[in-house]
């Protein structure tokens, strides 16, 4: 108990009316006690009346109920600006978690990314091959324009060997060229990897070395075998128009 509450309650014990009850104090814990009743340390001997009496108390209860709503509102105070460092400490936390979260799954999204990419490699390299109408020296194929290849959307990519294909229809020569006569799509693109197939092994069986072979094509040089070319009055196939064509696409 607060000091100044006892001693308020004492010294108003002591200074009682004639006639007053003191029952029921949770501070005396007492009934009964009249005002001729002595309390310890209590030196004034005015009397009060009832309304004196009540008055007084009733302001060093007013008091006393002040200064412990002071101590209440200001421990309130703290505990709410603690709180608000906890939450604003929960919030940079879950933030935190959050983009490591983001990063983690960023990364296994670009691991399986560069695993595709991986994959794709070969195949897209044999597919432009496989259209393309003479050999192509290793050097054309560096690791960024497969990678490239590679990364492309499917429908990217297809549209990139369609053109390659074209491209090497209008060197075949007039022979190579009825055989694709009247076939459309797949079928003709089949057809074009065939042609494309024997005339390259028919080069090799010729013992053309293939460092010529490549030199000519981009140089700008005739397309070996296109003598039947020149044979129906045509000018001779160069290279050289379409390669650019297809680098600028590739």
């Amino acid at each position: 108990m607060e000091p100044s509450v006892k001693q308020a309650h004492d010294e108003l014990l002591a200074a009682m009316p004639p006639g007053a009850r003191h029952a029921g104090c949770p501070i005396c814990g007492t009934e009964g006690i009249t005002h001729a009743q002595e309390v310890a340390r209590v030196t004034d001997t005015r009397k009060y009346s009832q309304e004196e009496h009540e008055a007084i108390l009733t302001d060093a209860v007013r008091r006393e109920v002040a200064s412990a709503t002071e101590t209440k509102d200001s421990r309130i105070s703290e505990l709410e600006q603690q709180l608000d460092v906890l939450e604003s400490e929960k919030a940079a936390l879950e933030q935190a978690k959050s983009d490591a979260e983001k990063a983690f799954e960023d990364y296994k999204a670009d691991q399986e990314r560069q695993r595709e990419v991986a994959e794709r490699k070969d195949a897209r390299v044999t597919a432009i091959k496989e259209v393309t109408a003479h050999d192509l020296p290793d050097s054309y194929f560096t690791d960024e324009r497969v990678t490239r290849w590679a990364e492309m959307a499917e429908e990217d990519f297809e549209a990139l060997v369609e053109s390659q294909a074209e491209a090497s229809v209008a060197a075949l020569t007039s022979e190579e060229a009825k055989e694709l006569a009247g076939l459309e799509g797949d079928a003709r693109r089949a057809k074009l990897v065939e042609v494309i197939g024997k005339r390259k092994e028919s080069a090799n069986d010729q013992g053309t070395p293939p460092a010529e072979r490549e030199t000519a094509a981009f140089s700008g040089g005739v397309i070996p075998s296109s003598r039947e070319n020149a044979d129906d009055g045509t000018q001779p196939t160069h290279l050289s128009t379409w390669l650019n064509r297809r680098a600028a696409q590739g």
